[in-house]
């Protein structure tokens, strides 16, 4: 039998080319790197998660589908389901059950219907013949999906955010469309937690919201996060990405020398942190420094961002931000001679 989901670990996967994030908790859990490889070439960013579960080795694989307005997982389920299976519910999500080849050689297959972030996300399980029908229980199953969380995971990963961030972010998205209007209710209720401007600052910079709307929630955050009598690493982490996104909103506006010192704050925090987050920092904030002609400080900081990811030397070699330093000698040494 599989460990109930309270008892196995939690296996994270995005969206491919999003920011959202998905994790549920599922013991034994191997990828099958060949068929994700098949399934991205297939289905592109709508390929989530492939391979298998637990001792007896159940398939699993979940695929995410865009979901536009007010559809329900009742809706995706009749949309998506094919045959006559058993349909029940786990709360507001939509599953089934079916069958397969009654008797000795029986196989079970588990569909549930998730809506969250914009996406309907089909995770389905399906046991093999030789496993036999206890491979799997519908109480496991159950489980598993409760254990399902989705983030907008702009930096880093899970570990890195306060658990209050996280719990935000899942109950923001499983609100979609309507969860932005929830969290500006949520900032006038609760005025003095962190993680309600936090949610709704990345989810405006995300989807480009109004500059001067997302920049002020960006600051609250900011704020109340100073203000932490001794703040965790994971709450210096949430400051840190602040500071990022509140440099990347104003330099998409055109306000480059205003994003500097967002960025020089955010690198100082995720230095100080040891954090790989002070590579995408630096890098944005060498951008900025050669949009705004601060030539040195624009090659010192993009050298750091090489030194932590060094595939900004090739990024950097493209870069239309950094098309006034392409005579200089630093530079084309920095990218290995430029573009």
């Amino acid at each position: 039998m599989l460990l109930t989901p309270r008892e196995a670990p939690t296996v994270e996967a995005r969206v491919p080319n999003t920011y959202l994030g998905i994790a549920l908790q599922l013991e034994g859990f191997q990828e099958n790197v060949e068929l994700t490889r098949e399934a991205g070439a297939a289905l592109g960013e709508r390929a989530v998660l492939f391979g298998s579960i637990g001792p007896t080795r159940a398939s699993l694989s979940i695929i995410a589908e865009r979901s536009e307005g007010e559809a329900t997982s009742e809706a995706w389920r009749a949309r998506l389901t094919e045959g006559e299976p058993l349909l029940f519910s786990i709360g507001g999500t939509s599953c089934s059950e079916a069958r397969e080849a009654p008797g000795e050689e029986e196989r079970i297959e588990f569909h549930a219907f998730l809506l969250a972030g914009g996406y309907c996300f089909d995770l389905r399980v399906r046991t093999g013949a030789e496993a036999g029908p206890d491979a799997l229980s519908r109480e496991a199953f159950v489980e598993m999906v409760r254990s399902f969380r989705v983030a907008l995971l702009r930096r880093g990963w899970r570990a890195d955010y306060p658990a209050a961030v996280l719990a935000l972010m899942h109950e923001a998205a499983v609100r979609a469309p309507r969860g932005e209007p929830w969290l500006r209710e949520e900032a006038a209720r609760r005025s003095d937690d962190y993680a309600v401007p936090f949610v709704r600052a990345e989810m405006l910079e995300v989807s480009g919201g109004p500059v001067e709307e997302t920049l002020a929630a960006y600051a609250r955050a900011s704020a109340l996060l100073d203000g932490l009598e001794a703040p965790t690493p994971a709450q210096r982490f949430a400051r840190a990405v602040c500071a990022d996104g509140s440099g990347l909103t104003l330099a998409k506006s055109g306000r480059a020398a205003e994003a500097l010192a967002h960025y020089r704050k955010g690198h100082a925090i995720a230095a100080s942190l040891g954090h790989a987050v002070r590579g995408p920092l630096a890098y944005n904030l060498a951008c900025a420094a050669a949009q705004t002609g601060e030539n040195k400080l624009a090659l010192d900081y993009l050298e750091r961002a090489i030194g932590v990811l060094p595939r900004y030397r090739a990024m950097a070699g493209i870069d239309v931000d950094f098309e006034t330093l392409r005579g200089d000698a630093r530079f084309r040494r920095l990218v290995g001679g430029g573009r």
